[in-house]
């Protein structure tokens, strides 16, 4: 699959969702111009963000769309799941990889990303906020449950707000998400 390359980017895209709704997006500003950095222990984190504006008005349950620079796989994911943090997810001394339970988010061992500079876009994470964190919507079996405990409630986050996706499902290809998704990739390909 294609990576994107940042510096193509349009500041501003429309894509069609269904015959009669569009997704109006537009490229929002980080701390270091078009990039967005985590902050503490998390800073060596970047992605682009492109900004749901219509999200209310055509009943979308997210917000926006996180551009990740690097792309979390099964193997990733699974490592990450072993360290669910609740508190102090930005401090030195919380282990990596992890996931924060507050926002679904996954973030990758340092040594990832040391050894992959290659900053082109790689994964599209649908996101509401801080992250692709949601409600269960009834179906676990198409939602990751992210939990230290079988007591508590659980972080979910729908297996299709990845594209591509973390593991290959072709039961999620038929998602809404996965089709937003989908078709924000092949027309930021296009460039």
């Amino acid at each position: 699959m294609k990576e994107i390359n940042p510096a193509e980017l349009p500041e501003t895209i429309t894509i069609k969702i269904d015959t009669n709704k569009e997704l109006k997006l537009f490229l929002t500003n980080g701390r270091n111009g078009k990039i967005h950095t985590g902050i503490g222990a998390l800073s060596d984190i970047e992605w682009y963000e492109y900004k749901i504006t219509n999200s209310d008005e055509i009943g979308l349950p997210y917000d926006n769309i996180a551009l990740s620079l690097f792309a979390v796989d099964d193997a990733t994911r699974k490592k990450a799941a072993e360290t669910i943090v609740k508190e102090k997810i930005t401090s030195k001394d919380t282990k990596r990889p992890n996931i924060d339970y507050n926002t679904g988010n996954i973030h990758p061992d340092i040594t990832w990303l040391n050894d992959n500079p290659n900053k082109t876009i790689k994964q599209l994470v649908l996101c509401k906020k801080l992250g692709p964190k949601t409600t269960n919507e009834g179906n676990d079996h198409n939602f990751y449950c992210y939990r230290n405990t079988k007591r508590e409630t659980g972080c979910y986050v729908h297996k299709a707000c990845y594209y591509p996706l973390i593991e290959e499902d072709n039961a999620l290809h038929n998602d809404w998400r996965y089709k937003l998704l989908e078709s924000l990739w092949i027309e930021l390909s296009k460039n």
